[in-house]
């Protein structure tokens, strides 16, 4: 009997001690909750600790900050909530009322408490634009910030995303962007932080746009000329033309290298005083970023000198046909090695030379003429440009032939060549017979400019002709020439009847007396005229006749 009972409290023993050691291997595990995510400015957080929704319990309430060890803050607590103002590492566990039983620890809950302080994202460099190509960075600003050791968040929403490396250091004030291009366009925030519980609330987005291409200057002259002693003003033209400094270059020649005159320069206009062609570009940043060069502008200076455009030969009138040499003269200048420059009416060549041949002028050619020389070891060191000359090219014109009289016998003809319009220069060329008969000469022809005298019969042609190679005018109109008798004509009446009657037959004869040349009577020989059959009493009736040669214009 004994034994028996021993056995059986031996059992209970055993299954109270493996009951005992079952239920503390399966502590409950407390549980923390928060209100908020962060303390608010100047506000507070309420945590809650709960034992896995079981009663009884009270509760104990730990923290730890980044400079204290582990800290109880409250203990046996009979309320499960407590409020906090200060950010750090918090947990709880429950401990059942009136016992020394606990449960797990909760998990550690980290609270950040928001600074009071503002955060802000700005431009290191503050420009109204960022191009690609530009080195840039921004940066975190902190207001009243004071001796704070920071720590920097950064976040953005470009496809460049902050990363800490060498290139970037998302946790420092200032964040690198290095070359931008369009990829760094985007929106930036940042924070800082004191501690790693407590910081200010995140920035307002600061909006960057990256510009692909660089910005190309624009150079302006006031005048493209300088005059005597005088200056010219240029101005390098660029958006936000403050943001900038300006480099300026000079050529002397269109082959020649740029030569840097004005290095770094605030300001964007200049006065220059000598010749050449000018660009220039704006520069900015530490590591320097330059924009695209500008255009070209071209300055001249004039030289005392002033040129002057001369026709060879110099008619008022130049006909189609003729050969001219425009020539452009400048005062004699031995030191001086000149080339030359043209504006004219006909562009199909434009000659450098002083002086060009127009060897078949024609009607294109007429207009404007001017010129001005250049220095050839200074090209953009000019005269003045010449007045204008006007070239009128009008069409070939024709000669005109005429007589002064008829041609007596033994006498001659003061013939008058004269070509129309009026011009000078001109030599007069006569001909007899066939127009491709050659010119007359004085051994036959007397003449005396563009008057001639004809003794012979014939049919005579004059042209005008001048310059070298000769210019011939048109042939002009022909004048034939016949020798006039001096025989007198009489009109005799056969029969010689005192009375004449109705119905009766009369002739009337012309006749030459003392005849030394056979006449022509309207290009005839003499013939009997008869007279009507019918008459009218009291008609009179007159006739004349007359045998003559003379000049005739065909």
């Amino acid at each position: 009997m004994g034994h028996s009972l021993l056995g059986v409290l031996s059992l209970f023993l055993l299954n109270t001690l493996l009951s005992c050691g079952h239920t503390e291997s399966h502590k409950p595990r407390a549980t923390v909750r928060a209100s908020r995510t962060s303390i608010p400015v100047a506000g507070t957080l309420t945590l809650t600790c709960s034992v896995e929704e079981s009663a009884g319990w009270s509760y104990d309430w730990f923290t730890r900050s980044p400079d204290h060890d582990e800290t109880a803050i409250a203990t046996n607590r009979v309320l499960n909530s407590i409020s906090i103002s200060h950010g750090g590492i918090y947990w709880c566990r429950g401990r059942r009322t009136n016992s020394d039983f606990f449960s797990e620890k909760s998990h550690v809950h980290h609270i950040e408490k928001t600074l009071s302080n503002r955060s802000f994202v700005v431009l290191q460099h503050n420009w109204t634009e960022i191009f690609s190509g530009e080195t840039i960075s921004v940066r975190c600003e902190i207001q009243g910030g004071g001796d704070t050791q920071w720590d920097y968040e950064w976040r953005t929403t470009s496809s460049h995303q902050p990363v800490t490396g060498t290139n970037t250091a998302p946790t420092h004030s200032e964040y690198r962007l290095g070359t931008a291009s369009v990829f760094h366009s985007g929106e930036y925030w940042c924070k800082a932080r004191a501690d790693l519980y407590s910081s200010t609330e995140w920035s307002d987005a600061f909006q960057l746009r990256v510009t692909p291409n660089k910005p190309r200057p624009r150079l302006i002259a006031d005048n493209t000329t300088i005059t005597g002693k005088g200056s010219v003003a240029l101005i390098c033209s660029v958006d936000n033309a403050a943001e900038w400094r300006y480099d300026w270059f000079r050529r002397t020649s269109a082959s020649s290298a740029a030569q840097i005159i004005r290095y770094n320069e605030t300001d964007d206009e200049i006065s220059i005083s000598e010749e050449g062609i000018y660009n220039c570009r704006g520069r900015r940043g530490d590591t320097t970023f330059f924009t695209e060069d500008s255009n070209l502008v071209t300055i001249e200076k004039r030289v005392s000198h002033k040129a002057s455009v001369a026709l060879q030969p110099n008619w008022s009138l130049i006909f189609s046909g003729e050969m001219i040499t425009v020539r452009c003269e400048v005062p004699a200048d031995v030191l001086t090695e000149w080339e030359y420059e043209w504006t004219k009416p006909n562009s199909n060549t434009v000659p450098t030379h002083n002086e060009y041949r127009i060897v078949n002028v024609s009607s294109s050619d007429s207009g404007n003429y001017r010129c001005l020389a250049k220095d050839k070891k200074k090209l953009y060191s000019t005269t003045e440009w010449s007045n204008v000359v006007t070239l009128t090219v009008s069409e070939r014109p024709a000669a005109n032939l005429s007589a002064d009289r008829a041609f007596p016998v033994g006498g001659s003809v003061l013939l008058t060549c004269s070509v129309g319009p009026s011009s000078p220069g001109w030599n007069y060329y006569w001909y007899r017979g066939e127009k491709t008969s050659e010119p007359l000469t004085d051994e036959d022809f007397k003449s005396n400019g563009q008057s001639a005298s004809a003794s012979h019969e014939g049919q005579y042609w004059c042209r005008g002709g001048r310059g070298d190679p000769v210019y011939y005018t048109e042939y002009s109109n022909s004048v034939s020439i016949h020798e006039t008798v001096h025989n007198r004509a009489a009109v005799t009446l056969q029969p010689n009847w005192p009375n004449r009657y109705r119905g009766e037959t009369v002739t009337l004869r012309c006749e030459i007396q003392e005849e030394t040349l056979s006449g022509s009577m309207n290009g005839q020989q003499p013939a009997h005229i008869h007279l009507p059959t019918q008459m009218n009493s009291g008609l009179v009736w007159g006739h004349i006749c007359a045998a003559v040669t003379g000049v005739r214009a065909d």
